[in-house]
């Protein structure tokens, strides 16, 4: 392994000598001259600071490109940067129909149950039904497809249970079946 020692010797005259990095390998002996002017402290200082001012600089040139892109300017996205609004996964989508409707199942279990009063079962009911059909009208505008599976699910829902009111449970008129009909239709022609 090598070494290197420096030596003084007299004003302004430095010895460097190199070790022998191997076997039988020589001393090698570098007499330098040392200027006056290059050790002054004050100027080493400000070749220092000159230094750290031009790496800032260069630092500070990669964080903002020299040409930024006009879209950063102006603020505005390409098109194909954005997520489109439509891209929606079909599964979610079907398993909320899904429990939609099993939701209809335990509403028409708890009022065959007689725990609470059909007439008041029916008209949670047909307020879920309405719901399902609200939340078709509100998402055709993020996804066509999850509208039509939730206005589906509302017509799942709702024409069963209002013909089950009428003629089964005799607790809903055919006049109020019909209107609530009229009604869904209206809403479901709807569009915000």
């Amino acid at each position: 392994m090598a070494s290197a020692r420096l030596e003084v010797q007299g004003p302004g005259w430095h010895v460097l000598s190199r070790g022998p990095s191997g076997d039988g390998a020589r001393w090698a002996t570098m007499t330098v001259r040392a200027h006056k002017d290059d050790l002054d402290l004050e100027q080493l200082s400000e070749r220092l600071q000159e230094l750290e001012e031009r790496v800032a600089a260069l630092e500070m040139s990669r964080a903002s490109p020299a040409n930024p892109p006009v879209e950063a300017i102006l603020g505005t996205l390409h098109r194909e940067r954005e997520k489109p609004a439509t891209s929606i996964s079909v599964v979610p989508v079907l398993g909320k129909a899904v429990l939609a409707i099993a939701g209809a199942y335990l509403l028409r279990a708890t009022a065959e149950s007689g725990a609470v009063t059909r007439w008041f079962m029916l008209v949670v009911g047909i307020v879920y039904g309405g719901f399902w059909l609200l939340w078709a009208v509100q998402s055709h505008r993020h996804s066509h497809f999850s509208s039509t599976i939730f206005a589906l699910t509302a017509a799942i829902i709702l024409p069963p249970l209002l013909w089950e009111g009428t003629v089964r449970f005799q607790v809903l008129t055919v006049g109020f079946a019909s209107a609530v009909l009229v009604v869904v239709v209206l809403l479901s022609l709807w569009e915000r």
